[in-house]
């Protein structure tokens, strides 16, 4: 379940770290600022851990989004968010020549814009678009042919337009 929070709920600036066994070492820091009719808010965020004894399961994760919300006139809202997921995690087994041990990298970017404009009490008309990249390396030798590397990586992107008119008859 994502919940997503206008940039005005969160005026003023947080920080947390939290770090443990395990290689646990979390931090967050957050800012936000604005007005009535501007409200901006910088996230960024690194967490990561080794895993379990043994395994190779280690997981890092950075992370950065920018959000601002405006209303530039009474009737009109509009959203503005970017920003970008670095993760990599080990995979793979000790001695297992199909799925040797190794590092996956995935990144995800993303830029969302969306204007809503109220035409009445319970019509409104709303456009947005959004433009996502997602990349993954997996890149491993095969074990037992050398020479051979297994490719599990990709990328894929995604570009989106919508027109609601949205109203009750």
């Amino acid at each position: 379940n994502i919940v997503t929070r206008n940039a005005a709920d969160t005026h003023g600036a947080m920080a947390a770290v939290t770090s443990g066994d395990k290689g646990i070492d979390d931090t967050v820091a957050r800012i936000g600022w604005g007005s009535d009719t501007a409200s901006f808010r910088l996230t960024t965020s690194r967490r990561s851990d080794n895993g379990l004894d043994s395994v190779n399961d280690d997981k890092h994760t950075s992370q950065f989004h920018v959000r601002a919300d405006l209303k530039p006139t009474s009737r009109d809202e509009v959203l503005i968010g970017a920003g970008g997921v670095h993760y990599s995690w080990g995979d793979g087994e000790p001695g297992a020549a199909g799925n040797p041990q190794r590092t996956v990298f995935r990144r995800d970017l993303y830029a969302h814009g969306q204007w809503r404009r109220l035409l009445a009490a319970d019509e409104e008309l709303r456009l947005s678009a959004s433009y996502d990249h997602e990349y993954n390396r997996d890149r491993t030798p095969y074990v037992p042919i050398p020479g051979i590397v297994l490719d599990f990586g990709g990328w894929a992107s995604r570009q989106q337009v919508e027109l609601q008119h949205v109203f009750s008859p």
